[in-house]
């Protein structure tokens, strides 16, 4: 990806690259978090030119909001948005991608589970494709994790496996990991999921794709470098696999209504 002139408008300077984090409840990482992604794309930016961090607050009980507001006091690139009350996160990405102002939309996790360092790879694919998606089968994908999560890791895998399976039953869509937190694509498309999306569950991801397929985009998969930790995660095998489900019915219904558009 050649490098995007960050355009003058007045005092302002538009990014090249909108990073978008949906939150809640992580008072006690999410200005570490900023920090961190700060520092990373603040070395990018020869490369890249400037960058946004838009993080969401999904209706957060705690201090998440309060957090995020100190560092952005700090560094005017980081914007908060507050959403109430909790919506999920679907609701919270396009939210974020509706405030983004740049031509790249970079969505992680709030927990940085997928290495930004390297992320690299799926900025300069932009140049060749609408989305770049990170998923943590690829033969080159690494994983970082305490051995006490071994277990848990690998019975989630197979949970992951077969939506996978489930969801390619229902919709055809192809990509390996619906539900890697990297993605990576192009303001275009990012609109038009906007515009288009319903789903504000975990289940958002497989109606990104969805949309994403029916315009025709260019869709590459990418490895990518997995810190894992058990206790940050927010999904529940147990309580959120139902609620997945439920939501994949009312994807399928929406797409046959021509929510979702048509190819």
């Amino acid at each position: 990806m050649k490098r995007i002139n960050a355009i003058e408008t007045g005092k302002e300077q538009m990014p090249s690259i909108s990073i978008i984090i949906a939150a809640y409840n992580e008072e006690t990482k999410i200005a570490q978090t900023l920090e961190t992604v700060i520092a990373i794309f603040d070395k990018k930016k020869e490369k890249y030119g400037n960058y946004e961090i838009i993080l969401v607050d999904d209706g957060s009980t705690d201090k998440t909001s309060e957090e995020a507001n100190i560092v952005s006091k700090k560094y005017p690139q980081v914007k908060v948005v507050s959403s109430m009350p909790n919506k999920g996160k679907g609701f919270a990405i396009r939210k974020g991608m509706n405030e983004a102002k740049g031509d790249i939309f970079l969505l992680t996790d709030a927990d940085l589970a997928y290495a930004l360092n390297n992320v690299d790879p799926f900025l300069d694919a932009c140049s060749l494709y609408d989305v770049a998606v990170g998923t943590r089968i690829h033969p080159e994908s690494t994983y970082l994790m305490n051995y006490t999560s071994f277990k848990l890791i690998f019975f989630r895998h197979i949970i992951s496996r077969f939506f996978n399976a489930l969801v390619d039953f229902f919709f055809g869509i192809k990509q390996t990991d619906k539900q890697c937190g990297l993605k990576v694509m192009k303001k275009e498309i990012g609109k038009i999921i906007v515009s288009h999306g319903k789903i504000n569950g975990f289940s958002y991801d497989v109606e990104l794709f969805l949309i994403a397929k029916n315009r025709g985009s260019k869709i590459i998969e990418l490895p990518v470098q997995v810190k894992y930790s058990d206790t940050d995660s927010k999904v529940r095998v147990w309580k959120h696999a139902p609620k997945m489900f439920l939501e994949l019915l009312t994807i399928k219904y929406n797409q046959l209504k021509g929510v979702y558009g048509r190819k």
